[in-house]
Parts: C-alpha cells; structure tokens; sequence
C-alpha cells in the first residue's frame, strides 16, 4: 500500500496519470463530436444525394444547388471577357496525343472517383474530340483566340491558389478536393467584393461537390482545350465522339432528335445544367455527372468570328467521401482531436493543441485529487483493504502510573533497525538519549544466487522519568510508550517498524483533559516522515476517549474521528450549543456551568447515572445554595471522595439541619476514602462525573 518515494516522485506520479487521463478525455469528447459531425453530414450528404438525383428545378429552395447553378451561370462569361494575353500563353497549352506528361514542373496526383491521375496545373491540355478528324493543325488551334483566353484565365487566376493551397500536400492531401473548391469558389465570387467573408459559403454548403474538369470546346474544328492537365488519354478513347457527348446534345435544341435535357436553362438558351449521364473517365465505377454549360459565338475577333464554342464544367457528387472512407489509427485520432478543438482540416499541429491543453486539465484534476479524493481513498484503503495487504498499526510497547511507592527514577527504552538514521527535529522531538551501532545483514539474490552484504544500523532511545507521587510538584500521571509498524492486516507479519511515540499525561488541573496529555516522536522513519503529524494527532484522540492498546492509522490530513453523541443528550435544548462548541466532548464528557442543566439530565430516566464527586463540589453546592436542588434528582448510587480522615463529617457537622436532612434522607450516598495507587488517580479539583 505504501512505497518509499520522495516528495516530487508523489507529486509526478499522479499528475503524470491524470494527464495521460486528461489527454483520453480530450480523445473521447473529440470522437464523440467527431461523430456527431459525421452524422449530420452524412444526413446532409443524403439530402443533397437525393436533390443531384431529381430534376433541380423543381427542389426550389429545398437545396443549395440551386443557388450555386445561378450564381455560377453569371460568372462563367467573364472568364472570356477579362483577360489580356501574354506572348507566351501558347507555351502553356499542351497537346497530349500520347497521354504523356512534361516531366517539369511536377504534377500532383488526384484520386478520381478511386483512380489515381496526375493532374498539371501549368498546361491546359489540347485535345482533338473529333472522329476521323483528318484536319489537324495544333499550331492553329494552339493560335485560337479564345483557347488563349481560357489558358491565359487559369494560369494567371487558378493555377496560383492551387499551388500555394498544394506545396506543403501529401499522400492524404485530397487534392482534388482542393482543386473542386477553388473553381466553386471562382465562379461564385464577385470581383468587386474580394474580402466578402462569404465568399467560401458554397464550398462549405456543399462540401461533396467536386469538380474535375473545364473545358472549352470549339466546335468548327472538333479540338478541346480542357484544364487542367492530366494523364487522361482522350484520343485513344474507342467511343470518342463530341457529338454523342450530352454537353454538346444538349445545346443543339430540343426538338432535335439527338437532344439530352438540361435544367436551369437561361432566357436566350446560351445556359444550362445537363442531366445525370456518366463520365466518359469511369472505368470500374459509374459516377453520375451534370456539366454546367455556356454556348456562344464570337463576334470581336477576325480570324475566328461566329464561330461556335462551348464553356463546360464538369460537376459530380463525390461517392468516396470521408464517411465511407476506412480509417488508420493515426487519422482516427488526428480527426477527432480536430474536432474537439474545431480546428481546420489541413491544420498538422493539431498534437500541439492536444498536448497542451491537456495540461489545463490535468491541474484541475489534481487539485481535486490532492485535495479530496487523495485523503478519501487512502482511507477507504486503510479501512478496507484485504487482508494480505499492508497497514499501518500503532501498538502500546510500555505503561507506567505513577505512585507513592515508585521508584525515583523509571527508564524507558526503545529499540529498532533502520537502513538511513533519521535526526531530524521532527521525528526526535522527545529528545531521548540514544545509541547508534553498525551492522551487517546478508542479502541474497535470486538471479545471481550470491550474497551480498547491506549496513543496516541499530538504534536504542533511552530516557527515565520520575513517577513518584510523594514528591512536592508531581509531573506525570503516566508514561506510556507506543510502537508505530508496518503489518499485514491480519496482524500475523510484522513487515516494517515505521518508529515511536512517547504520550506524557502531566498532573495538570484543568478541566481539558488534553492539556495535559502530551505526545512526541522519539525516533520516526524518514521515508514516513510526512505522515508523522497525521498519525499523532490521530494517537491523541484515541487517548482521550478509549483504554484499547492498538490502533489502525488513517492515512488521510482531513480526517477527524466523529464525536459519537448519545441521543439522549441531543435531546435536551439546553445542551444544544454546548455539544455544537464543546471540544470536551472527544474526551468523552461535557462540562456544565449551570447544576439546572446537568439535574435536567438525570431526569430524563433514559440512562442509568451513578454519580462520584468530591467534597469539593459539596462546598461548592452549599455556597452557592443549590445543595437542595442538586440531591433532589434521584440516580442510582451516588459516591463522595473524601481524601482525609473524618473530613466529611467535619463538613456535615457544619451544616445546618436542613442541609442535614436533605443530604442523608433525600439522596442516600457512600463515602469512598481516596486511596493513591496505580489504578488510581484523581486530583481533587476533579470535581464531578456521569459513567
């Protein structure tokens, strides 16, 4: 139960575990916000499942697509309108026949639909989506006007958010993700209001949304120029065919044959959002996907005047979201310490946070252990403890009265073994000679199977005392000698001697008994030092209220024995405010002032009270007149202490014959003759006691 330890190693220890505590606590309340989060994104996930599946038009206000389809339809033809074109644009336009990709600068990876692609964000990419297209001239379409535009608009507006948000990613960076929310936020901003704090609202209204492509298709030619980059290999594509693509069906009218249905179609038609139909890009997988269209001619450019073009975006609700997605230990913990602490996603210090604010409330804890629950448990541990573990037990070694007969001088001695000497003022206080002497133990180890050798060193505290009454100023009533152990709870080992305690119970005259009981440690332990003051005080109260010659210590700085008060005494008004003031009442009795309180007691009849007092209190009660009154009051058997020859009857024969009367017929008594002996010893300032 108890283990040798200095004072910070105590103090370590169990802040130590409670901070490992508070770190799990943090974990847990992280996971369970974390899954709180999930479920309402996963019932916001559902909601927007089912709005992607329906005809958007008819949700209304039930869904925030809605509101992005017509936001971003107004910002789409600025993307074509806004740009002045470098020399060098044509540099980024890259045609991929061959699905190769430039080995500088490096691309990242996304994860489409499960597919891994590399993705570059300094190319658009040049592609002929055409069948059987025999008039391919790259450096014509690489000259296009408005295939320029485009190019000169994601590399001098997309391509740098992208690589800033991108520098620091990894292989759990979901870049992806970071390129569908820079477009969304792009066709959602408005130019004139760049610090507009909503200007990322859709983004986190709809945080499934992706998108994966771009483009803008010239129809006279048959070419596409899509951003960005990717390892996608178009031209080698079976199936390869504008004309069957639905972006392209869906602008030819609606009466045409060929005609794929759109929503949120403008007023002059130029506008729209397709219907569900799949990527051309799925292999194992089938993704729904809606492109948001924008069909115009030019009119300001010579070389390419009413030609035909259409602006896409390619939307799709990502299937492989992170409720579906299994997850390591590592990123378990990493989301919900997020979550607990509402930290961003791409935040990487989020350990920091956890291991620092756990400190707050590791101290909070221990504040609470140290001040309550520490002293609680180690009493309810002391208490209850079976019986093979350990205790602490004070045991009575030697006791002597004092007396008329008594030597002059009685020596007491006590002696033990200690591995360190303690002399400290704390645990010597008592002041006892003593006597130091080396020795040597041997040791044996049960690995090596040698002994060795360990100094142990013997002690002996000695010290008389003078215990004779006849003396003119006796000190001490009794000497009594305690032994303070180590032990099995069943008393049957003696593990340890922890040290020793002397109690003086001087011959003072006060009505508290306590004042005159003295304890002192006459040689303590220092690995047990600290629990020397608990133990004392704990000594002294069983003094004062028991005659039992053991005790088990209470390891606990709050504890303070009950008063056990019998019922009948609580009953009586007018001891109310004595008992709740009263110290006298750990000593075993209460001390009146007034006779009417201590006569209203005996008539109680609820216990049987044989009174003992002393001449002392007799001359006291005929001083004051209340003799009368006081022999009134029936009890069982009274007793009078006279401590000379005939004193009582040179006190009765100075009383009147009232007095005379109502001391020998109303309360008969028996007069006891005070005799000093070991078993014996009352002053005669005792006045009066109820047994």
């Amino acid at each position: 139960m108890l283990q040798p330890r200095n004072n910070l190693f105590k103090i370590a220890i169990p802040f130590f575990s409670l901070y490992i505590a508070s770190i799990l606590i943090i974990i847990i309340f992280g996971y369970i916000i974390k899954n709180q989060k999930q479920k309402e994104e996963y019932e916001k996930e559902n909601k927007q499942l089912i709005s992607w599946y329906q005809n958007l038009d008819e949700t209304k206000n039930s869904s925030n697509f809605p509101s992005f389809i017509k936001q971003a339809q107004k910002k789409i033809p600025k993307i074509l309108n806004s740009q002045k074109v470098t020399e060098k644009i044509q540099e980024n336009i890259y045609y991929n026949s061959e699905g190769k990709l430039p080995e500088q600068p490096p691309c990242v990876e996304w994860n489409q639909n499960n597919n891994p692609v590399k993705a570059c964000y300094h190319y658009t990419s040049l592609i002929n989506f055409k069948v059987n297209n025999s008039n391919i001239n790259i450096q014509s379409e690489k000259s296009d006007p408005v295939f320029q535009n485009f190019t000169q608009y994601m590399i001098d507006k997309i391509k740098p958010q992208l690589l800033n948000k991108t520098k620091h990613s990894d292989e759990n960076t979901d870049n992806l993700d970071i390129f569908s929310k820079t477009l969304i936020k792009d066709l959602t901003k408005d130019k004139d209001d760049e610090t507009n704090d909503n200007k990322d609202k859709y983004s986190n209204m709809l945080p499934y949304l992706k998108i994966n492509n771009i483009y803008i298709f010239r129809k006279k030619t048959g070419f596409m120029l899509s951003y960005p980059l990717t390892g996608e290999n178009y031209e080698t594509k079976k199936r390869l065919d504008y004309q069957s693509r639905p972006w392209y069906r869906t602008t030819i009218g609606k009466y045409e044959d060929n005609y794929y249905p759109s929503d949120f179609i403008n007023e002059d038609n130029s506008s729209g959002l397709t219907n569900l139909y799949i990527d051309i890009n799925d292999k194992d997988k089938s993704n729904g996907i809606r492109t948001l269209w924008y069909k115009f001619k030019t009119t300001n450019n010579k070389t390419t005047k009413n030609e035909e073009y259409i602006l896409c975006v390619d939307l799709f609700f990502d299937n492989s979201s992170q409720l579906s997605k299994q997850e390591n230990l590592h990123n378990l913990l990493e989301e919900s310490i997020k979550s607990g602490f509402n930290l961003n996603k791409n935040d990487n210090n989020w350990w920091i946070y956890l291991l620092l604010f756990s400190i707050i409330p590791a101290l909070i804890l221990s504040l609470i252990y140290e001040l309550k629950i520490k002293d609680i448990l180690l009493r309810r541990i002391s208490e209850h403890n079976a019986n093979n573990l350990i205790q602490i037990k004070l045991k009575l070694e030697n006791q002597h009265y004092a007396n008329r007969n008594a030597d002059e001088e009685i020596e007491f001695t006590v002696e033990g073994q200690t591995k360190e000497i303690n002399q400290s003022e704390q645990s010597t206080e008592a002041n006892w000679s003593f006597n130091i002497q080396s020795i040597q133990v041997g040791i044996k180890k049960n690995q090596s199977r040698t002994k060795q050798r360990e100094d142990i060193s013997k002690y002996v505290f000695t010290k008389k005392y003078n215990l004779n009454m006849s003396q003119n100023k006796p000190q001490y009533r009794c000497i009594e000698t305690w032994k303070v152990v180590l032990e099995s709870k069943s008393g049957n080992i003696e593990h340890q001697q922890i040290g020793f305690f002397v109690a003086n119970w001087n011959t003072s005259n006060s009505a508290d008994i306590q004042e005159g009981l003295d304890i002192q440690s006459i040689y303590w332990e220092k690995e047990y030092e600290e629990y020397l003051g608990i133990i004392k005080e704990q000594l002294r109260e069983h003094l004062l209220i028991s005659d039992e010659n053991e005790l088990v210590a209470i390891l606990d700085t709050n504890y303070s024995k009950r008063q056990n008060i019998p019922s009948f005494i609580t009953g009586i008004d007018s001891l109310r405010k004595i008992i709740s003031s009263s110290e006298c009442l750990k000593q075993g009795k209460i001390v009146f002032s007034e006779v009417e309180t201590l006569t209203e007691l005996y008539k109680r009849g609820l216990v049987t009270v044989n009174s003992i007092c002393t001449l002392h209190f007799i001359k006291k009660l005929v001083e004051n007149k209340k003799l009368k009154d006081f022999f009134q009051t029936q009890v069982n058997e009274r007793f009078l202490i006279e401590y000379k020859q005939d004193e009582f009857r040179d006190f009765y024969n100075s009383l009147d014959d009232e007095s005379k009367s109502e001391l020998i017929n109303k309360s008969p008594f028996q007069i006891m003759v005070y005799q000093p002996n070991i078993n014996n010893i009352v002053s005669e300032q005792d006045d009066f006691c109820i047994i």
